[in-house]
C-alpha cells in the first residue's frame, strides 16, 4: 500500500528550506552544459517557458518516429508554482522536467514520488554545479492532449533564433525573443548607414525578415524614425539601446553587415533602368 503524504504541509515545509543559490538563473549554465554535451540544443524563456530541448540535427530521438521537444522549468525550491508552471508544459510535449538545487536528502524521496504521479522528470543540480537527472523522461507517463499550434510556434521561436543570449528562470531581465533580434537586426543597420533607408533595401541587401515593414511601422519599441514615405533611420532611444543595451546581438550584426556591399545593389538598380528605358525608346520595326 502507498503511504499517504500531506502535499499541501509538504511543500510549504520544502519552501523554507534554506537555498545555496540565490536566484533561479544560476540554475541555467549547468543545465544548459549537461544537455549540449548529449547533443540538445538548449534555448531559454521561449514563449514562457524557461528551457527548451531539441535535437537541431533532425533526429528522431524520441518514439513514435516524430521529434519531439523537451521543457524544463526551473525553481530555487519545489513549490505549488513550480507544480503548476510543469503542468501547464504538458500540453505542449510529454517530455517535461522540474529542476531544483539538490537540498538536504530529506524527504527527497517524496519530492520524487510527487513528481512520478504527476509526469515529470525530476533534474537537480549541487552546490557544484553538478547535474543529476533524477527521473528520466524513459520514466515519464503522461499522454495529456496536446496543443499542436502552440508547439508549432515554441518550434519556430527556436528555428529562427540566431542570437540567444537568455537564462533560463528569467524574470527581471529583458527576453529576446526572435522579434526582437529581427528589430535588433534593422535598427543595427538604420545605425551603421547613412541617411534613410526603405524596407525593400533592408530586405533586399541585407537579407531582413520579409516583415521588416510591418516591423518599422509597428515601431514597437521607438527604435525607428519615419524621415519621408517609405523611408527610416534610427530614432535616439534606437541609437541609444544599440550601443548600451543590446551591444552584444548588434554588434554580431554589425559585424556580418559591415561585409557586405550596397553599391552592387544599386548599380543593378541602375542597369535595370537604363535597360528597361532603352527598351522603352526603342522604335519597332
Amino acid at each position: 500500500m502507498e503511504k499517504e503524504i500531506d502535499l499541501e504541509n509538504f511543500i510549504e515545509k520544502e519552501t523554507d528550506i534554506e537555498n545555496f543559490m540565490e536566484k533561479e538563473t544560476d540554475l541555467f549554465l549547468p543545465i544548459k552544459n549537461h544537455f549540449e554535451e548529449m547533443g540538445y540544443k538548449v534555448n531559454a524563456e521561449v514563449k514562457n517557458f524557461d528551457i527548451v530541448l531539441s535535437k537541431d540535427d533532425g533526429e528522431n530521438y524520441i518514439k513514435n518516429n516524430k521529434k519531439e521537444i523537451i521543457i524544463i522549468e526551473t525553481k530555487l525550491r519545489f513549490n505549488t508554482k513550480l507544480l503548476f508552471q510543469a503542468i501547464n508544459a504538458q500540453k505542449i510535449t510529454n517530455f517535461v522536467y522540474i529542476a531544483i538545487p539538490m537540498q538536504v536528502k530529506r524527504d527527497f524521496d517524496k519530492i520524487l514520488y510527487i513528481s512520478k504521479k504527476l509526469g515529470f522528470g525530476v533534474i537537480t543540480v549541487s552546490d557544484k554545479n553538478r547535474v543529476e537527472i533524477n527521473i528520466s523522461h524513459e520514466e515519464i507517463n503522461c499522454n495529456l492532449p496536446k496543443n499542436a499550434a502552440k508547439r508549432d510556434s515554441i518550434i519556430r521561436e527556436i528555428k529562427n533564433r540566431k542570437f540567444d543570449t537568455n537564462e533560463g528562470g528569467s524574470s527581471r531581465k529583458k527576453i529576446k525573443t526572435v522579434y526582437k533580434e529581427q528589430s535588433i537586426q534593422i535598427a543595427t543597420i538604420l545605425l551603421n548607414v547613412e541617411g534613410s533607408i526603405s524596407p525593400k533595401e533592408l530586405i533586399d541587401i541585407y537579407g531582413c525578415p520579409k516583415s521588416t515593414n510591418n516591423i518599422l511601422n509597428i515601431n514597437i519599441y521607438d527604435w525607428f524614425e519615419r524621415v519621408g514615405h517609405g523611408r527610416y533611420k534610427i530614432s535616439q532611444i534606437g541609437k541609444y539601446e544599440m550601443e548600451n543595451v543590446y551591444t552584444d546581438i548588434s554588434q554580431y550584426y554589425a559585424k556580418i553587415f559591415s561585409k557586405i556591399d550596397p553599391s552592387k545593389y544599386y548599380a543593378k538598380l541602375y542597369l535595370e533602368d537604363r535597360r528597361s528605358k532603352r527598351n522603352k525608346t526603342t522604335p519597332q520595326i
